[in-house]
């Protein structure tokens, strides 16, 4: 099943598995959904059974049809939107925004890329960081802190962003 352009809501709640190469993309999906399989198992686990009918993590109906931003940037509704119907943090608590880099070639040629391979950011990876960037700055205040893992790419990513959020 294709899964780009699908809704994803995580709530992080405890390690799942190390990074790993797949060889092909039949074994990242089946890595995906096997990942799917042992975190919805473990929501039967005493210390996470809470979880279960947590309203974050729970099915809802998307009222209107994906918002696409700039280009490339897709979310069910514009992201200000989104944000601004969240719950307000508690304190104590902060919130985690995560992105996939933007496109290399290796990802416009259909390349599985990770682990050991380095890509850089291409001229459209560039462009979708910045719109991402761009994005951000009219929905959010600003951020404590913008990372990335040690690839290129991702790293071209986040710098990008960072750049807007000094």
């Amino acid at each position: 099943e294709d899964f780009y352009g699908s809704h994803l809501r995580l709530l992080v709640l405890a390690y799942v598995r190390p990074e790993v190469k797949f060889e092909s993309t039949e074994q990242l999906k089946k890595e995906i959904a096997a990942d799917g399989e042992f975190c919805q198992a473990s929501l039967s686990i005493p210390e996470f059974a809470a979880f279960q009918k947590d309203p974050f993590l729970t099915p809802w109906e998307v009222q209107k049809p994906p918002a696409i931003f700039a280009s490339q940037i897709v979310t069910s509704a514009p992201l200000k939107e989104t944000l601004q119907s969240l719950p307000p943090l508690q304190p104590g608590f902060a919130r985690l925004f995560l992105t996939r880099h933007g496109e290399t070639d290796a990802n416009e040629q259909g390349f599985l890329c990770g682990g050991d391979h380095e890509s850089q950011l291409n001229a459209q990876g560039e462009k979708q960081a910045e719109e991402l960037a761009q994005e951000l700055l009219r929905s959010v205040d600003g951020f404590a802190v913008v990372g990335s893992s040690e690839q290129r790419r991702a790293m071209g990513s986040a710098e990008l962003v960072a750049q807007r959020f000094p």
